[in-house]
């Protein structure tokens, strides 16, 4: 299986369009057994072929938490400009809860810094999981609260309570 499973993670950045489907239907007929890809995967919601994208979405949805040795390369695709490789980075982050807590100082300046606003309510709803309360999540937490988009401020309302009580 692991195999299996290198062998897709390579196909992913493959120059050929064809291969990359393959691979990420492959790792798609995997579900969650697609664990250990999950960097790999959040780098090629990226890929210029629309199918690609979408056999990695669906792997993703999916996947559940992320191993913890993906965390770090997690936390570097947040500023990736691709805001659907952002999106999936803070997803992955928030499954993550409290092992995440080394990306909660990335995760507040992507809050603060985006124009993005789906990025922005995944990145508040990811502070709430992680449950640190560090005082730049606290911070940039408490700035969205105040945001005109109200689902933001909703769920980074939702997010600052998680923070305070753990829940």
């Amino acid at each position: 299986m692991q195999q299996d499973i290198g062998r897709a993670i390579q196909q992913l950045s493959d120059s050929d369009a064809a291969n990359r489907r393959r691979a990420a239907e492959t790792l798609l007929a995997m579900g969650s057994e697609a664990q250990s890809a999950a960097a790999a995967l959040v780098r090629a919601t990226a890929d210029a072929d629309e199918i690609v994208r979408e056999a990695v979405v669906g792997t993703l949805e999916s996947l559940g938490a992320p191993a913890a040795q993906d965390i770090a390369e997690l936390t570097n695709l947040l500023t990736s400009e691709s805001t659907d490789t952002a999106y999936w980075a803070a997803t992955l982050l928030g499954r993550a809860g409290i092992a995440a807590s080394s990306s909660v100082e990335v995760l507040a300046r992507v809050l603060t810094a985006s124009s993005a606003p789906e990025l922005r309510q995944r990145v508040a709803w990811a502070l709430g999981l992680i449950k640190d309360p560090q005082p730049e999540a606290v911070r940039a937490l408490e700035e969205a609260s105040a945001s005109g988009d109200s689902r933001l401020a909703r769920i980074s309302r939702q997010s600052l309570e998680q923070l305070r009580t753990g829940f």
